[in-house]
């Protein structure tokens, strides 16, 4: 009887393996190949890790915080929270084609941890070619399998919506400013016919300045109404995989207007704006539709549409009396 007790109890073992091994009935292996999660509404914690440096979205009584000082985009929340939703395996990569692709100096890895109320910790590795523009390359973990991944409905790298740097999760806001904490507005054009404006605020009376002399017949109406258009610009993206010799070549260049905003506290604004050049027709165009920026000499070029920015785009004569 005992050897058939143990035949037995081995069996039973065997089944329990197989019944492991096979119950998820996945042919890449399930802990091993699955990107998505069926529990973002309990998501409340993402670590984006990448070249020594983590950003950490929280979900707080307050809404989202960028490490847990900065107001978070809501639209950028709901897309990584979708995203994190509807990853897919596309195809898998053969390790072959993994060491080529990414056995070079230029890639970087992104860590990606999630965390959410009453459940184990999530997470992958993107791995970025960061010069030959290819889609990103997930692994749950080192020894994993890589794939590509993709989210059905969008063709866009999905390894690209995970960014390690605050400003591309804070709002996209210009200028958020409440009128009566503006101090003075300076207008610096390119085209001196739009002439050189300065707006001073002090104890709720305006004061216009053209061309660095008074101006008497200012429209107070007008100008009033001028400051108020700072209480919202927003702008449409950062442009973070512009050319690092383009970008350069522009900020190098004379911006077409520079707006100097001064706010009570000592703090001030400083916005410079350049037309964008983008391809039409196979050559170089202006584009007729929005404008490239930078805040505060911060290095990195924003995209703006003329009609977000062009209630603030007046020359000398609108502020004037008729």
């Amino acid at each position: 009887m005992r050897p058939l007790y143990f035949i037995s109890l081995a069996l039973i073992l065997l089944s329990g393996v197989l019944f492991f091994v096979l119950r998820n009935n996945d042919p890449f292996g399930k802990e091993n190949s699955k990107f998505n999660i069926d529990w973002t509404d309990k998501v409340d914690k993402i670590s984006i890790r990448e070249d020594g440096k983590e950003l950490v979205l929280n979900r707080t009584m307050d809404g989202w915080k960028v490490n847990d000082k900065l107001e978070a985009r809501e639209s950028a929340i709901s897309f990584i929270l979708k995203t994190l939703a509807s990853l897919e395996i596309k195809s898998p990569v053969t390790e072959e084609s993994f060491d080529a692709l990414f056995g070079k100096p230029n890639i970087k890895t992104t860590e990606i941890r999630i965390f959410g109320e009453g459940r184990k910790e999530f997470s992958f590795l993107i791995y970025k070619d960061q010069q030959q523009g290819t889609n990103s390359i997930l692994k749950r973990k080192e020894s994993s399998k890589p794939y590509y991944v993709s989210i059905p409905g969008y063709n866009t790298d999905p390894g690209s919506h995970f960014v390690c740097d605050e400003r591309f999760w804070v709002p996209y806001n210009i200028f958020k400013l409440h009128p009566e904490n503006i101090e003075s507005i300076n207008l610096d054009y390119k085209d001196p016919s739009m002439g050189d404006i300065e707006i001073e605020v002090n104890d709720g009376n305006l004061s216009l300045k053209l061309d660095n002399k008074p101006a008497p017949d200012a429209d107070s109406e007008r100008l009033r109404r001028y400051i108020s258009y700072f209480t919202f610009i927003p702008f449409e993206s950062w442009d973070f995989n512009l050319d690092e010799e383009i970008k350069k070549k522009v900020l190098a260049s004379d911006p077409e207007m520079i707006f100097l905003v001064k706010i009570k506290g000592g703090q001030s604004i400083s916005v410079r704006l350049w037309i964008r050049q983008i391809m039409s027709d196979n050559m170089l165009a202006p584009d007729t539709d929005r404008l490239y920026g930078e805040i505060n000499n911060g290095g990195e070029l924003f995209i703006v549409k003329y009609f977000d920015i062009d209630p603030l785009i007046k020359s000398s004569e609108y502020f004037v009396k008729d």
